[in-house]
């Protein structure tokens, strides 16, 4: 395994130092640049006063670059730029494997706080915030983790359910526009009494900007000191640009759309749309009303039953059969390949580090890819006739793994225990 080796080239060169779990090895958002990363020199330079960036150099030339593995490091990053499918299967997790540590553990509640702007943000950057909140939460209970969720102003809430999540949302947004005058109440106030090491706190750029010194100051200590990840998702690029959205992402457009929401799907359509990578587009209330392709929800639902109909019901456990083989992949596929097999660490960094926007984006690109891959002719043609190479075998499997640790978050009705008991 990769974290081993790592674990063993740092122990030789720092004898008195052990990692964190935080410096394990994680799937890159950018495949272009690489296929795994870790901080593990990061986490050494903060205890050592070294460069992060020799550290980094060091430990890459203690790693032994055994068959068609390639590392480099990166601004003090260890990174895995090349390596074949069957190399990375020790890295690859099952949802019940991300997640059996906390649930060995049995931990005090997972917070998850979002520090509602003021007026001073825009409606659709609070909206988005308070949809990033709700969304960690929801995958927090959905992996069997509790959560306690406190959506300013409202006083924090453990939620266990799709359902409360929903509910508690609904409830926020509400008595934010029934005073949107309402002064913000003091950050560190909001977040006294959160569990350490176990935090989100969620809020704008612009909104941190103005906060008094003294409040920012002690917001940076929480980060610094490991009590909470503090996360200012980037909107600046819809605040400052000119262009034709105004209309779509005016409060009364906005709010319109709100009102127009109908049960728990029509809530849960709206929320993967807020946390989606083209949130401003997808918030047009032509397309978030409805089951289309711009609809993440729609897209991973129907990329399922597509998959379902065609290969039988995605697995959830690594089929060590297909993807250990030493097939040729299509270059092109190799993305969809890597998404598939890392899905399930995505969803465990967006409970643990807050890390909704980039599984997001991965389940994005999953649900591209893989209806594209199955509207394939010689994709359909093989599978309908039983011949499937080693190498689409291969994909297929990934995709299966893949598909299988959305389940739970997309499939329609059905309670949370059930959904992740299917994968």
């Amino acid at each position: 395994m990769l974290n081993n080796l790592l674990e063993r080239g740092v122990k030789r060169l720092y004898p008195e130092i052990t990692l964190s779990r935080r410096a394990e090895f994680q799937p890159m958002l950018d495949l272009a640049k690489g296929t795994l990363s870790s901080t593990a020199a990061i986490e050494v330079a903060r205890i050592t006063r070294e460069s992060p960036q020799r550290i980094a150099e060091a430990i890459v030339r203690e790693l032994d670059p055994s068959g068609t593995l390639t590392w480099r490091s990166d601004l003090g990053y260890i990174v895995l730029s090349t390596a074949e499918l069957p190399d990375l299967l020790g890295e690859v997790r099952e949802v019940r494997e991300v997640f059996a540590p906390e649930r060995e553990t049995a931990p005090s509640p997972r917070d998850v706080v979002v520090l509602t702007p003021d007026l001073s943000v825009p409606a659709y950057a609070w909206l988005r915030l308070l949809a990033l909140g709700a969304t960690q939460a929801l995958l927090a209970v959905l992996s069997g983790s509790p959560c306690r969720m406190t959506l300013v102003p409202r006083p924090a809430r453990t939620v266990s359910s799709r359902a409360e999540v929903i509910e508690e949302l609904q409830a926020a947004i509400g008595e934010v526009l029934e005073d949107l005058g309402r002064k913000r109440p003091d950050p560190l106030a909001v977040v006294a009494h959160v569990t350490p090491g176990r935090t989100t706190l969620l809020t704008a750029h612009h909104y941190h900007d103005q906060l008094p010194k003294s409040a920012k100051a002690g917001l940076a200590s929480l980060k610094s000191g490991q009590i909470a990840d503090l996360r200012m998702p980037g909107d600046g690029w819809l605040m400052a640009r000119d262009r034709a959205l105004a209309e779509l992402l005016a409060p009364e457009s906005l709010l319109g759309v709100l009102k127009r929401l109908q049960g728990q799907e029509g809530w849960m359509r709206w929320l993967l749309h807020a946390v989606s990578s083209v949130p401003s587009g997808d918030l047009d209330p032509m397309v978030a009303l409805f089951d289309e392709c711009a609809s993440p929800l729609w897209s991973a639902r129907t990329l399922a039953e597509r998959f379902e109909a065609l290969f039988g019901t995605p697995s959830g456990n690594i089929d060590r059969a297909a993807l250990g083989r030493s097939a040729r992949v299509e270059a092109g596929l190799r993305p969809l390949a890597l998404r598939g097999l890392f899905l399930p660490m995505w969803w465990g960094l967006a409970v643990r580090e807050g890390e909704v926007l980039a599984w997001m984006t991965a389940l994005e690109e999953l649900s591209s890819a893989g209806h594209a891959l199955l509207n394939r002719p010689d994709v359909r043609r093989a599978a309908s006739q039983g011949n499937l190479s080693e190498g689409q075998l291969q994909i297929l499997a990934s995709l299966s793994f893949g598909l299988s640790s959305i389940l739970p978050v997309v499939s329609e009705g059905g309670s949370c225990a059930q959904q992740v008991r299917k994968v």
